[in-house]
C-alpha cells in the first residue's frame, strides 16, 4: 500500500476554518456596507491577467509575481500571451477601464478578491492574501481624494471604533524634494522609498541610507512589500542634500501648522506648491463633510511604495498596534490607465489589506468567533418521527432561520454536546410524547431553559429566543 500524501499546504498559503471565516465574512460585510453607502458599486475581474498587463512591459519590473504555466508552450513564452496571477486589484481595474472606454464616468467601484505575490513567506506575510479596494476613475477633483479619506475613516470607525488615524500626503510635495534639497531627480523614487520606511527604521537609519555610498551592481530599489530593514548600501547623496531632507522629515505639528511650515519651505518649488494646494483642498472638504479631525492628519512622511502614484497618498494606522503597519492605504494614480489607452483617466482609491486587518482585529479583541452560523438544531429522538423532523426543519429554514437536522448517532447526549460545542443557541426536542401530543420542546442553550409549546408555536417561540440573544 502506498504512503499517504501529507496534507500540508505550500509555504505562504493558509486555511481559514469556519470559526474564522464567520468572523472574517462579518468584517467583509461591514466593509461592503460602508463602501456602498459612499456610492461605490461592485466589480469582479479575473485572478489571472496577461503578464504584460501586470508589468506594463517593463522587463525590470521588481514585483515578484506568480507566472502561470499551461500546456501551450507558445502561450508560456510569447510575451503578448504569457499569463500571471494578479498582484493587486488596481492594475486589473486600469485594464478594465481601458477595455471599456464608454463606461459612464466618474466610475466608482469596489472589489474584493485574493491577490498573489511570489515573496518569501515570513511572519505576517503570505503569498496569497485578500484585498478590498474602492476607487474612483474619471475625476481629477481633490474632492474625490477627500472622499477616499472620508471612506477610510468611516470604515475604520465601524471596525475598530476611534483608535486609529488616517494619514495623508501628496507625492507632488515629495516629488518637489529634488529641487528643494538639490539632488538629481532620477534618485527621487529611491529617496521616497527610504522616507516610506521611516516608521520601521527610524530617522537616523533613513538618513544613513541616504548618505551611504551606492553599490554599482546593487538593485536600485527593493520590491514592494519586501522586509524593510536598513540597507548595506545607500544613495550617496551630498551632506547638504541629506541635511535638507532631514529638515523636511523633521517638520511636525498639526495639519495647519505643517501646511504653513511646508509652504514656507517649498516656496517657489512649483511641483510641491501644487501638492500643498491639493492637500489644502482635501482638508477643507473633510472639514465641510464633518469627518472627525481626531481621525485624520497630514503626515509628510507618507510616501507609499508603488511607483504609479501621482498625487495624494493615504495610509491608516491602528493606535494600539502601530507595529503592524498600514492596514488601509492607497492614493491617486492618474497615469495608470494610460498604460493601455490614450485619454484622460485620472483615478484615486484605497485598498484594505484584509488579512492584516483581520489579524489586527483579533489582537485587539474586536472579532467575535463562533464555530457555526447555525441557529437551531433539530434533534432526532424517534425514528418514527423522521418525517415530522424534516417538516420542522423545512419550516424553520423557510422562515429564514439557519437550521440543521441532526444526522449522527441517536445518542441524545451526543446531540446536545454537539450543540454545546458548536454554540448553537436553540435545540428542538421532539420525542414520542411530543409526537403524540402535537407539542415541541424548545431548549434555549444560552439561558439553559426549555419550554414545552404547541407545535403551531414552534417558529414564533424560536424567534423570541433568537431576538433576545
Amino acid at each position: 500500500m502506498s504512503d499517504k500524501i501529507k496534507p500540508t499546504l505550500p509555504g505562504g498559503f493558509r486555511d481559514y476554518p469556519p470559526s474564522e471565516m464567520v468572523a472574517r465574512n462579518a468584517m467583509l460585510t461591514t466593509i461592503r456596507r460602508v463602501f456602498e453607502r459612499f456610492g461605490f458599486d461592485p466589480l469582479e475581474t479575473p485572478g489571472v491577467e496577461r503578464k504584460i498587463v501586470l508589468t506594463g512591459g517593463d522587463e525590470g519590473f521588481r514585483m515578484n509575481i506568480f507566472n502561470t504555466q499551461i500546456g501551450n508552450a507558445r502561450i508560456n513564452t510569447d510575451p503578448e500571451l504569457a499569463m500571471a496571477m494578479r498582484f493587486d486589484l488596481t492594475v486589473p481595474l486600469a485594464r478594465f477601464m481601458a477595455a471599456n472606454p464608454d463606461l459612464v464616468k466618474p466610475f466608482k467601484r469596489y472589489q474584493v478578491g485574493n491577490v498573489w505575490r511570489g515573496e518569501k513567506p515570513q511572519a505576517g506575510r503570505f503569498r496569497e492574501f485578500m484585498q478590498f479596494d474602492a476607487d474612483t476613475v474619471g475625476s481629477d477633483s481633490p474632492l474625490a481624494d477627500a472622499e477616499i479619506v472620508a471612506l477610510m475613516v468611516a470604515t475604520m470607525q465601524e471596525l475598530v471604533g476611534e483608535r486609529f488615524s488616517v494619514r495623508f500626503n501628496s507625492r507632488r510635495i515629495l516629488n518637489g524634494l529634488p529641487e528643494y534639497a538639490g539632488f538629481d531627480a532620477s534618485q527621487a523614487s529611491d529617496v521616497l522609498r527610504i522616507i516610506d520606511k521611516l516608521p520601521k527604521i527610524g530617522r537616523d537609519a533613513a538618513l544613513r541610507e541616504l548618505t551611504k555610498p551606492p553599490k554599482a551592481d546593487a538593485p536600485v530599489a527593493e520590491e514592494e512589500g519586501a522586509e524593510q530593514v536598513e540597507a548595506e548600501y545607500g544613495l550617496g547623496l551630498s551632506a547638504a542634500a541629506v541635511a535638507k531632507i532631514g529638515g523636511f522629515i523633521d517638520l511636525a505639528g498639526t495639519t495647519d501648522e505643517l501646511l504653513a511650515a511646508a509652504g514656507t519651505m517649498f516656496k517657489g518649488v512649483a511641483l510641491a506648491e501644487a501638492g500643498l494646494h491639493e492637500i489644502m483642498a482635501i482638508v477643507r472638504a473633510l472639514r465641510s463633510m464633518g469627518v472627525p479631525e481626531q481621525n485624520w492628519q497630514l503626515d509628510l512622511s507618507v510616501a507609499r511604495g508603488l511607483s504609479y502614484y501621482t498625487g495624494p497618498v493615504f495610509e491608516a494606522f491602528l493606535t494600539d498596534l502601530p507595529s503592524i503597519g498600514s492596514v488601509f492605504s492607497g492614493g491617486r494614480y492618474d497615469d495608470l490607465v494610460n498604460r493601455f489607452l490614450d485619454g484622460n483617466y485620472p483615478a484615486t482609491g484605497a485598498s484594505i489589506g484584509v488579512d492584516r486587518l483581520f489579524a489586527a482585529l483579533k489582537q485587539l479583541d474586536k472579532v467575535k468567533f463562533t464555530p457555526t452560523l447555525t441557529q437551531v438544531l433539530v434533534t432526532v429522538m424517534d425514528e418514527s418521527g423522521i418525517g415530522e423532523y424534516l417538516t420542522m426543519t423545512g419550516e424553520l429554514r423557510d422562515a429564514g432561520i439557519r437550521t440543521q437536522l441532526w444526522m449522527g448517532s441517536k445518542s441524545f447526549k451526543e446531540q446536545v454536546n454537539y450543540a454545546v460545542k458548536q454554540e448553537i443557541p436553540v435545540v428542538i426536542i421532539v420525542g414520542s410524547n411530543e409526537l403524540r401530543d402535537g407539542t415541541v420542546t424548545v431548549k434555549d442553550m444560552r439561558q439553559r431553559k426549555q419550554q414545552l409549546v404547541p407545535r403551531a408555536d414552534l417558529i414564533s417561540t424560536v424567534r423570541i429566543i433568537l431576538d433576545g440573544s
